[in-house]
């Protein structure tokens, strides 16, 4: 991966996001997570495709790993009025918005149920 950015994770500095192109096309964008082991040196995990990502937080929501109030409070902890949201963080929120609105196209109502017949009395 050539990496375009690394972040400390936000929840344990010594872990690391990578944010780059990937290394299997060179025009793909790709993820990644690091990770201090026990012996001290770095474990990185596989590379994702950053159009997996909207996948993943649709699978980790339905199954309820992760909330919306987790996802939503990610790059919220330093915007603590409405006027400091930057437009990062609104495009996050987009980002995860669509996916919602995605995962509730996907869900099919019931049909609404019959009435039950009701016998007249015609005589």
């Amino acid at each position: 991966m050539r990496r375009v950015e690394e972040r400390p994770y936000r929840l344990d500095p010594t872990r690391s996001l990578y944010l780059g192109w990937s290394s299997w096309n060179p025009e793909a964008k790709a993820v990644k997570f690091a990770w201090p082991t026990a012996s001290g040196t770095i474990a990185r995990g596989g590379e994702m495709p950053l159009d997996a990502v909207p996948d993943l937080v649709a699978l980790v929501t339905e199954h309820q790993w992760l909330t919306w109030d987790d996802i939503f409070t990610v790059g919220l902890e330093d915007c603590p009025t409405p006027g400091d949201v930057n437009t990062r963080t609104l495009q996050i929120a987009e980002a995860l918005l669509r996916v919602r609105a995605a995962q509730v196209a996907k869900v099919k109502p019931e049909p609404p149920k019959q009435p039950e017949p009701v016998e007249t009395n015609t005589a």
